[in-house]
Parts: C-alpha cells; structure tokens; sequence
C-alpha cells in the first residue's frame, strides 16, 4: 500500500507492505503514479541494489528509477532484493 503526500516543492510518498519485497513493489508504484508511468508494460528491466543499510538501499533503489524514468524504460520492474 502506498500514498502520495502533499510537498511544497517536491514530491513524496510514503509506501509499505509485510515483506521488504513488498514495500519495494509499493515503491515502484508510487514512483510510476508520480511521474506517470505504468507498472506494467511489454518491457522488464532487472537491476540489483545493494547496500548497507536499509535506509541507504532505499535510496540507492530510487535513484536507480529515477536514472531509469531519465532513460524512458517501461516500468515494468523485476525486483530481486
């Protein structure tokens, strides 16, 4: 599950799910809903994060999306965390 806030200048959400699996599926869709993507589509792009904490992954796995929306890649994602 996730929600898109209210931001002055920039955007945000906030998502959750019972697996860390899930919370990152949460936080695909959020990203696709803000900058008007679709979660599903003819294309799959795999990527891998890694880092050392959970924060920092996070981090590190959004600013892959947003280097992926810079690419114009379908956002149909598989994940593997």
């Amino acid at each position: 599950m996730y929600k898109i806030l209210e931001h002055s200048a920039d955007e945000k959400f906030h998502a959750q799910g019972e697996t860390r699996e899930e919370a990152f599926e949460e936080v695909v869709e959020a990203f696709a809903e803000i900058v008007g993507g679709q979660t599903e589509g003819m294309y799959t792009h795999s990527f891998e994060v890694e880092a050392n904490t959970l924060e920092a992954l996070l981090y590190d796995f959004l600013d892959e999306l947003i280097f992926l929306k810079t690419l114009k890649v379908s956002w149909s994602l598989m994940l593997k965390i």
